[in-house]
């Protein structure tokens, strides 16, 4: 994987396809802010409801659905370089939890993720996470 600069977080805002109009941009964008603000976690009441009425649903499945509600949203007008936004979109997350599961370990969090600890800490870096909420 190719390193990414660690103080931009440029790939929150994609660059459209040369035939997408200005337009297409805002419509994109607003569907890549849509994403961005349905990532937070939400209430413990509804964290509960939602996480039992998912109970059977596989991670494969969640996330082709979240690819659906995104490709909705954005209406035909795609960003370029769409899986670097989507791999970051989701190894973030996947760094956070596995960082709370090992207590902010690092060493271990990089085994569990097949990764070399000095990658781990350029990703937490990188993704801005607060290594000191984990321990």
């Amino acid at each position: 994987m190719k390193n990414a600069p660690h103080t931009s977080q440029s790939f929150l805002t994609p660059q459209l396809t040369p035939t997408a109009t200005t337009s297409a941009s805002t419509h994109t964008q607003s569907a890549i802010n849509t994403q961005n603000t349905t990532d937070t976690a939400p209430s413990s009441t509804h964290q509960d409801t939602l996480t039992h009425s998912l109970a059977h649903q596989s991670l494969e499945d969640l996330i082709e659905l979240k690819f659906e509600q995104f490709f909705q949203q954005v209406a035909g007008f795609y960003p370029e370089k769409l899986h670097q936004v989507m791999m970051r979109k989701m190894e973030k997350p996947l760094i956070r939890k596995v960082l709370e599961r090992t207590g902010g370990n690092q060493v271990q969090a990089a085994k569990i993720l097949g990764i070399n600890r000095l990658t781990l800490s350029k990703k937490i870096k990188f993704y801005g996470l607060d290594i000191n909420g984990f321990c």
